[in-house]
């Protein structure tokens, strides 16, 4: 990965939901863009619990949580359940539930309420990066239908992970094609494509068979589509090529050579 922040429970829960969590991120801010313009404002009342989107168009009003502050200065996690966190405010049922996982699991990373990161490459891109995983997290453990926001907070380039839910119905739909074309070029970055596509199964509600080495089949509701990882002699992952089984062609996201994150 490009940035490692060296949080191995972290991690293997998040890349089992991060194919899903890239993807329905892209989709969730390109509508909100199509429906409140450009230049909409976002924001969060930590003591309502309110996420509000604003412009010329209209509100928006869902609900929301922190689940954790990412820190460059010190390089530590803080989870939205500790109490340092909340002395103004009550920390909501989501960011416990998060303590609750790492207890039952015993993950010490989730049940700490600060964690100091690993930060080789300079503290400011693992920031976003760790709030991303925090962002995964949620998805695996709770569900599709969260969706996130992780501003930055100072100049320092701190982040909060911001858990959105209540969101309209229209802005959650996701289309098992549109989705699937974004893999070719999301694949790469993970750590484990069979665990991360295990886990883009689930939340999609699709399932996924293994058809031999480095392939895969997705089949949602008679829709099929093959995924197969092209290696070179050292085992290094060269490309990714997909195939729908039949009726129209994918719609093919490949042409997005540096896909970013919209937030």
């Amino acid at each position: 990965m490009l940035y490692e922040h060296g949080l191995r429970q972290i991690n293997w829960v998040a890349q089992h939901a991060c194919l899903w969590t890239w993807t329905v991120q892209e989709r969730f801010f390109r509508w909100l863009k199509e429906n409140y313009g450009e230049n909409y404002r976002m924001g969060l009342d930590r003591k309502t619990n309110r996420v509000t989107v604003e412009s010329s168009r209209g509100l928006l009003v869902m609900r929301g949580a922190i689940v954790a502050s990412v820190a460059s200065l010190p390089t530590t996690l803080m989870w939205g359940w500790c109490p340092r966190f909340n002395e103004e405010t009550v920390a909501h049922p989501i960011a416990l539930a998060m303590k609750e996982y790492g207890e039952k699991q015993g993950f010490s990373e989730f049940a700490t309420e600060e964690v100091e990161y690993r930060s080789d490459s300079g503290p400011f891109g693992v920031v976003s990066k760790l709030a991303e995983d925090v962002a995964c997290c949620v998805s695996d453990l709770f569900g599709p239908d969260y969706r996130f926001y992780m501003p930055s907070m100072n100049v320092f380039g701190n982040r909060v992970t911001i858990a959105i839910w209540d969101i309209p119905r229209e802005a959650l739909f996701v289309d098992f094609l549109e989705a699937v074309g974004y893999l070719p070029n999301i694949i790469p970055r993970v750590d484990d494509p069979a665990w991360s596509l295990d886990g883009f199964a689930r939340l999609m509600g699709a399932q996924l068979t293994e058809v031999g080495l480095d392939w895969w089949r997705l089949t949602k509701q008679g829709q099929s589509v093959e995924i197969a990882l092209k290696r070179d002699g050292e085992g290094n992952l060269r490309d990714v090529e997909m195939r729908k089984l039949s009726g129209d062609a994918l719609p093919s996201k490949r042409g997005a050579d540096s896909y970013e994150m919209p937030w």
